[in-house]
């Protein structure tokens, strides 16, 4: 029997339950009520596809494979695949239906997660964390359809950083997981998660328990901020002016770029920063120093722009 092939037995017990069933490398067993259909899943020209090759009633497993291998060949000399024509009056299908691939899905979840990401900063987590898998994930598998990726692709996509960048890792790893977690929920794939840590990969990957220690950026020796100051306020641009500001207030950078004039209190001398805005979702108050209050004096106000 093929590596990964069901038996005739489990196939028809599978025929009678509603769902998208993986009978082997790249076949499946479709069922909607009473309604059976073997597909072959395939990639060609960078382009996920579901080919219905057949009744279920009408092939037995070994034609699947049979035409599985047949098909591949076809697609690999160029040739254009037949259409399939159901002998049965119930069944529809479509010769070559496209599916949702790994970086369909990846995608799709970080546009929807990125309304979670709150404050400024929300638009660069959402960028890191697709970037991270455009990077690491989708030269490995991303074109792959989702439903197919395995615990040997998630290996392939992690094994070459696993050791060096062990942090980035960690989260490519992750956000696999939740990609592969999310197509599960949207019944595109089925069976454990290939990226789950505990009790999988854990047997699999070394556990590195020390981690790289991060290296901040260095300050600037004190000695020399006067001086550093004196050039940016002879600047008279967006990026001086944010930059005196984070320096005078001791915020992020993201908290800065991210001002509203709404937030400014000059009655109390105070910036009152919301807590949709702050890394830890509470509310941060900032007493404004008097050099701060003469940097916002001198900065342009448009009218119906918030925006600092």
């Amino acid at each position: 029997m093929a590596k990964g092939l069901l038996t005739a037995q489990e196939v028809r017990r599978l025929s009678k339950v509603d769902g998208v069933h993986r009978v082997g490398p790249a076949l499946y067993l479709r069922v909607r009520g009473s309604s059976a259909l073997w597909t072959w899943r395939y990639t060609d020209a960078g382009k996920a596809h579901e080919y219905s090759m057949g009744a279920f009633g009408d092939l037995t497993l070994a034609d699947a494979v049979a035409k599985v291998s047949d098909l591949r060949a076809r697609v690999k000399r160029g040739e254009e695949l037949p259409a399939f024509n159901s002998r049965r009056r119930n069944e529809t299908a479509v010769p070559t239906k496209r599916i949702e691939s790994f970086r369909d899905v990846a995608e799709a979840l970080c546009e929807s997660l990125r309304a979670g990401w709150k404050g400024v900063n929300g638009g660069k987590h959402g960028d890191d964390w697709i970037n991270s898998l455009r990077t690491y994930a989708f030269p490995v598998f991303g074109d792959k359809p989702v439903g197919d990726v395995s615990t040997d692709d998630v290996l392939a996509a992690l094994n070459p950083i696993w050791r060096t960048k062990t942090e980035t890792a960690t989260r490519v790893r992750q956000r696999i997981e939740a990609v592969l977690s999310a197509a599960k929920a949207r019944g595109l794939r089925t069976g454990e998660n290939p990226a789950a840590w505990r009790g999988h990969l854990d047997t699999l990957l070394p556990m590195i328990s020390k981690r790289r220690r991060v290296e901040h950026h260095p300050a600037m020796p004190r000695a020399d901020l006067p001086a550093f100051m004196a050039d940016l306020q002879r600047r008279s641009n967006m990026s001086a002016w944010a930059l005196q500001f984070t320096i005078l207030t001791a915020c992020r950078t993201g908290e800065v770029i991210g001002a509203q004039w709404s937030e400014i209190d000059l009655a109390r001398d105070l910036w009152v920063i919301p807590a949709s805005r702050m890394k830890a979702h509470v509310e941060h108050r900032v007493p404004l120093s008097r050099q701060a209050l003469a940097l916002l004096g001198t900065m342009p106000r448009n009218d119906g722009n918030d925006a600092v």
